[in-house]
């Protein structure tokens, strides 16, 4: 009977003990829940038609045998003595976001150029693919101040023109009794500093420094003041208008952008010669009537506070984007970085840009695990990001509700085509991938990096990133590995 007591109690034991630990599970469950992973966005299956036309190809054998084939050549290729233990490998579909094939894709490695790639779409993102750089000519009494808008495609003969319109514009009001003084604003960038990580010789060695107002192929220290020179230059030799020595420098203070307009030359009407007979526009009025005294239009005041007279804005982030991805144009993307900067209301200066590259990208959901950005080129060591990262910047460029973003896309060098990948590709190996891979390219000592997006043989696209750091042969060994790697994910053996 004591025994029988015995067991009901120790049964009775184990019950509360075992409705205690599940209270307490339920108790934690509910008052901290578990993290779970975002899910990678689904983009619509017409997704490949906003491909460029080179990427849509159609499906020539199964998704399954692809993969199987692409699998395995990926795991030998990637795993090539030559390349060492440093590759980071991320192959995903472009329409579902899924990984089809990876080998440490969560490492960080240098990524050198294919850093280009979150500056194109980080511009493309926080300016838009058709915001227009605007150079301006502000007028003040006899005070014309030239202001920078950042333009990283402006050449001198932008310069000339804006040079043409603003002698157009000074005339309207009458020809100037004293000379001119010509002043500039670049205040839209803070004075540029180098990045962490970049030898004393980069700048201009392998990149412009990125002030408000320069001159593209044009190196000078201070690129700002060199514009402004060549500007005044012109007005004076060609444009004959009587200037001041010197060009001054001024920030925002140093005037107030008002808004105006500049004059069309094609709009001014023509002069009718004098003597010449009025028109008669009504055929029963007689042929003959008495001459009617035309008034002399007044000459327009010189507007004697800050006014908008002159304008270029001939190019968009788009075609900054264009130009920068397949040359791999530094000083491009050093000043695209800090437009990012200025459109999210940050500061310009190199940290602060940098700071406004990642706020973007995490605003585009992109995963920034072991990521750290210094600078929009890429030649800074001390950046470091995972090939999965980079791979998911492709595929964000590809968002159906961005369809801007896709520039950067048909920006990317083609496969034995274009850019930086015009002449690679060509081997054996990889000539069936010729125009079957778009994708940015990077090299730094000792680091190789591919990363875009190829057409699968199965019709399917897939982005992908491969970054190859601390590799064991020549450069040109690894980029021929890195290609073949790019060939298989396109379906070539």
């Amino acid at each position: 009977m004591l025994g029988a007591t015995t067991s009901v109690f120790g049964k009775a034991r184990r019950m509360m003990a075992l409705l205690g630990a599940g209270v307490a599970l339920i108790a934690t469950l509910l008052v901290a829940p578990p993290q779970a992973e975002a899910k990678v966005p689904v983009w619509p299956a017409g997704v490949k038609a906003a491909l460029p036309v080179n990427l849509q190809l159609p499906a020539k054998i199964s998704t399954g045998r692809y993969l199987k084939k692409m699998r395995k050549r990926m795991k030998k290729r990637s795993r090539k003595r030559d390349l060492g233990r440093d590759v980071s490998v991320f192959v995903a579909d472009l329409q579902t976001g899924k990984r089809v094939f990876s080998r440490r894709a969560r490492n960080s490695q240098i990524p050198a150029s294919v850093m280009k790639s979150a500056t194109a779409l980080s511009v493309l993102s926080a300016r838009g693919a058709y915001y227009q750089f605007t150079t301006k000519v502000i007028r003040s009494g006899n005070t014309l101040t030239l202001v920078g808008g950042g333009d990283p495609l402006l050449e001198s003969a932008d310069l000339r023109e804006l040079a043409s319109r603003t002698a157009i514009a000074v005339r309207e009001y009458g020809e100037p009794t004293t000379k001119l003084q010509i002043q500039f604003d670049d205040s839209l960038f803070e004075w540029p500093t180098s990045p962490a990580g970049w030898l004393s010789n980069y700048y201009p060695s392998y990149a412009k420094k990125p002030f408000g107002l320069t001159r593209r192929w044009v190196s000078a220290t201070d690129g700002a003041q060199d514009a402004a020179a060549y500007f005044r230059k012109i007005l004076r030799e060609q444009e004959g208008l009587s200037v001041n020595r010197g060009v001054t420098r001024v920030g925002p203070d140093g005037y107030e952008a008002a808004p105006g307009s500049y004059p069309d030359p094609n709009s001014v009407p023509a002069t009718t010669p004098p003597g010449s007979p009025t028109p008669n526009p009504d055929p029963a009025a007689p042929q003959n009537p008495e001459p009617v005294q035309e008034p002399v239009p007044a000459t327009p005041q010189v507007p004697l506070t800050p006014t908008l007279i002159a304008q270029f804005d001939e190019h968009t982030v788009a075609d900054a984007v264009n130009a920068m991805m397949p040359a791999s144009d530094n000083s491009i993307a050093e000043n695209l970085i800090r437009h990012v900067a200025a459109a999210r209301g940050t500061s310009t200066s190199t940290e602060g840009a940098a700071a406004a590259v990642t706020a973007e990208l995490k605003a585009l959901q992109v995963p920034l695990r072991n990521t750290r950005i210094v600078d929009g080129s890429g030649l800074s060591r001390q950046n470091s990001m995972s090939a999965k990262t980079a791979a998911a910047i492709n595929r964000a460029m590809m968002d159906p509700s961005r369809p801007d973003l896709a520039a950067a896309v048909f920006a990317m060098p083609r496969a034995g085509v274009s850019g930086t990948l015009k002449s690679r590709f060509g081997s054996k190996k990889t000539k069936c991938a010729r125009d079957k891979v778009s994708a940015k390219t990077g090299t730094l000592r000792s680091v190789v990096t591919l990363s875009g997006v190829a057409a699968g043989k199965d019709g399917r696209p897939r982005v992908f990133s491969i970054l190859i750091n601390n590799y064991r042969s020549y450069t040109s060994t690894a980029r021929y590995w890195i290609d073949s790697m790019g060939a298989a994910i396109s379906g070539c053996r």
